[in-house]
C-alpha cells in the first residue's frame, strides 16, 4: 500500500514538472519573437508586442513624444535620421527587434506630408522629412462607413486617386493629400426591380390573353400583318 502511494506521488510530481516545463518552454518561445519600442530621447513609447511565431506584424499607431521635436517614424538604427517604418505599417518579426524613434528638430526646415481622411476616420500620422525628395506614402489606410478607399489626391474634391497607399510621392514643401472615396452601391439600388426582369407579355389582339412565348409572338405578329393588310388597321 505504501509503495502504491509513493508511486502515485512520484507520478503527480512528474506531471507537475512536465506542465511547468511546457509553460516555461512556451513562454521562452514567445519571447523569441518580440517587438520593442524605444522612445530614443522621447517619452511614452508604445508597449512591447510579443508573438508566439514569426511573421509580418502591424506596427502600433501609438507614437511617443519629445519636446521640441517632430516624430518621423521608427528605425532599427538608433542614430537614423530617416524612418524605416511608419505607425500602422508592417514589419517582419522573425527575432527580437527593437525599433527606435526617429526625431527631427522642429527648428530645422521641414518637408511635411499630411494625410486628410476627407470624411473618413483614422488617417495615417503625418510624415516629416529633413530634406525634399521622393518619399514613401504610408501603407495605412483610413476608413469610411459605406465607402471604398481608392487612394490619395492633392484635391479634396477628386474622384480619382493620384497616389496609392504604399506608393511614391515627391515632397518638396509642406503638403496635404486627401483620401478619395467611392460610395458603395447596394444591390437593390443597382437593380431596382430586385432581380431578373420578366419579359413583357404580348397581348393577342384578336383572341385575348397574355403570352410571352417568342414563337407565339411571331405567329401573332404574322397574322396581325395579314389582317391589317386585308381589312385595314381596325379589324
Amino acid at each position: 500500500m505504501k509503495t502504491s502511494k509513493k508511486l502515485l506521488s512520484v507520478a503527480l510530481v512528474l506531471l507537475m514538472l512536465a506542465g511547468c516545463f511546457g509553460l516555461c518552454f512556451s513562454a521562452a518561445a514567445a519571447a523569441d519573437y518580440k517587438l520593442t519600442y524605444d522612445a530614443n530621447g522621447g517619452i511614452n513609447p508604445p508597449s512591447a508586442q510579443t508573438y508566439i511565431s514569426a511573421g509580418e506584424r502591424t506596427i502600433t499607431t501609438y507614437t511617443p513624444t519629445r519636446e521640441g521635436y517632430n516624430f518621423l517614424g521608427w528605425s532599427e538604427d538608433a542614430n537614423a535620421t530617416e524612418a524605416q517604418y511608419q505607425p500602422g505599417g508592417t514589419i517582419m518579426v522573425d527575432r527580437r527587434i527593437t525599433l527606435y524613434a526617429v526625431w527631427l528638430d522642429s527648428a530645422l526646415p521641414q518637408y511635411k506630408l499630411t494625410y486628410d481622411a476627407n470624411g473618413g476616420i483614422n488617417p495615417p500620422s503625418s510624415q516629416v522629412y529633413l530634406s525634399a525628395g521622393e518619399k514613401n506614402i504610408s501603407t495605412f489606410k483610413p476608413t469610411r462607413e459605406g465607402y471604398t478607399f481608392l487612394g490619395w489626391a492633392s484635391s479634396p474634391t477628386a474622384t480619382e486617386a493620384q497616389y496609392e497607399a504604399g506608393g511614391k510621392i515627391t515632397v518638396n514643401t509642406r503638403m496635404t493629400i486627401y483620401a478619395v472615396w467611392k460610395q458603395n452601391v447596394a444591390d437593390d439600388q443597382q437593380n431596382p426591380g430586385g432581380g431578373n426582369q420578366t419579359p413583357q407579355a404580348s397581348v393577342c389582339p384578336w383572341c385575348g390573353g397574355d403570352h410571352s412565348n417568342g414563337f407565339f409572338q411571331m405567329i401573332v405578329g404574322w397574322f396581325h400583318g395579314i389582317f391589317a393588310s386585308l381589312f385595314g388597321a381596325k379589324y
